[in-house]
């Protein structure tokens, strides 16, 4: 019975060492007190902004400050990369022949137009010889025939002529005696008629005269015509003789380094066949389609930034040109030199100019301020108020990086708004736990 007892009393003094139970229900929606639950720790943010946190907040909010600042004003469009480090060329005669020379090697530089290689010229010159005989022929004939015949040739038809007109007088003379001496009765009539014709051939031998002294001094049309079309043709030949001459210089189509030499002195090259490839020196230039209203505000020499698609890096350039007479109603070229030798920014690369003209004055928050309500499709901010946030509509006029400029009369310079988390703030709050008890 005492060891009964003294169980009995100690299970008493246990019983009331624990502590109490609470005497009602607690709220689901009840929060711990400050000193129960430690506070979220403060999200860095970059930029100038200023932030803190809501303290006993279920997801860290970051604050920032709204400030009145400036930033680049930006003008954006797309387009492709021209010219440029990767530009290649592969250089080859456009006609069959021996090489004679090679006049640089791998690595050399080479100006735009510099004669790199030559075939052997010699069969060229020949023909460019023979043309050149053969046109000089043509322009003689054609003198020849507009000129007529030879002064000596001239003066001899000349002297003919006026001895066959003698003739015809003198015929002439004759026929009339006759006819008198018939009408006396001493000529018969067969001397009549012999005086007749007598006049008739002086007659004829005088016209024929005339018209060969006359076609002398006036040459025929159809001879000149074709004097001059044989003249025309030689010159052609010519034409063709000395281009084929030139095609036997190979020149650089632009400044750059040489990077292949693909044959040597002595070869015999088909037309069309590679001997050096050179890479272009110079800078890429990327050629951007603005509208016409935006390429207004465009200048040569403005500053540029070009981002190639599917490439993280960008490139620094200035505008080189804007071609309004290139363009159309839609979009006007703006041609931006790049400085850069990435391959990511090779001839044929499509991407992004931004340029600066200027800068815009606003109020400036960071982007990751700004959500948009998937329901309703408005862009906003979150206020602090207090403590809790209000939802505030604004209109996003510019973004530059990490910042936008933004309107709404319902912000100013210093008011505090959600940063980093602020998307969390469109969730809906949790529904209340039913009670149990």
């Amino acid at each position: 019975m005492k060891y009964l007892a003294a169980m009995l009393a100690t299970l008493a003094i246990a019983g009331c060492a624990r502590p109490a139970a609470p005497t009602g229900p607690t709220s689901a929606g009840a929060r711990s007190s400050p000193a129960e639950t430690p506070a979220a720790p403060e999200t860095p943010l970059t930029g100038d902004h200023d932030s803190d946190n809501t303290a006993g907040s279920q997801v860290p909010i970051a604050l920032v400050t709204v400030k009145f600042g400036h930033v680049p004003a930006m003008l954006s469009a797309y387009g492709t990369v021209s010219g440029g480090t990767n530009s290649h060329a592969a250089l080859a005669f456009p006609q069959a022949g021996k090489i004679a020379t090679i006049r640089v090697a791998v690595g050399d530089r080479v100006d735009q137009g510099q004669i790199v290689a030559r075939l052997d010229p010699g069969l060229l010159e020949n023909e460019v010889e023979g043309a050149q005989a053969n046109l000089d022929s043509a322009q003689a004939a054609y003198r020849r025939t507009t000129a007529g015949v030879r002064p000596q040739q001239l003066g001899q038809t000349d002297a003919q002529l006026q001895g066959a007109q003698k003739q015809l007088a003198l015929a002439r003379s004759q026929l009339e005696r006759q006819r008198k001496l018939q009408s006396y009765g001493v000529a018969s009539r067969s001397d009549v008629e012999a005086a007749q014709a007598s006049v008739a051939a002086a007659q004829t031998q005088a016209d024929v005269l005339a018209q060969q002294h006359t076609i002398q001094q006036h040459p025929w049309q159809p001879d000149v015509d074709a004097a001059r079309a044989a003249v025309a043709q030689a010159q052609a030949a010519l034409a063709g003789a000395r281009r084929r001459l030139a095609y036997a210089n190979l020149a650089a189509p632009f400044a750059g380094i040489v990077v292949a030499r693909l044959h040597n002195d002595g070869e015999s090259v088909d037309a069309n066949t590679p001997v050096l490839e050179i890479a272009s020196n110079r800078k890429a230039v990327f050629t951007a389609q603005f509208a016409p209203r935006d390429a207004a505000g465009i200048h040569v020499g403005d500053r540029a930034t070009i981002s190639a698609q599917g490439v993280a890096q960008t490139a620094p350039g200035r505008v080189l040109a804007v071609n309004p007479d290139q363009g159309d109603a839609r979009t006007i070229p703006v041609l931006i030199r790049l400085a850069t030798s990435s391959v990511a920014f090779g001839p044929g690369a499509y991407g992004k100019a931004s340029i600066r003209v200027g800068t815009r004055s606003g109020l400036i928050v960071p982007k990751v301020a700004i959500v948009t309500d998937a329901a309703t499709g408005s862009v906003q901010v979150f206020r602090r108020d207090g403590d809790h946030f209000s939802p505030v509509p604004i209109t996003v006029l510019d973004t530059v990086g990490d910042s936008a400029i933004v309107s709404t009369p319902a912000l100013h310079s210093g008011t505090i708004v959600a940063g980093q988390g602020a998307f969390e703030l469109l969730a809906p709050p949790a529904a209340p736990k039913a009670d149990n008890d």
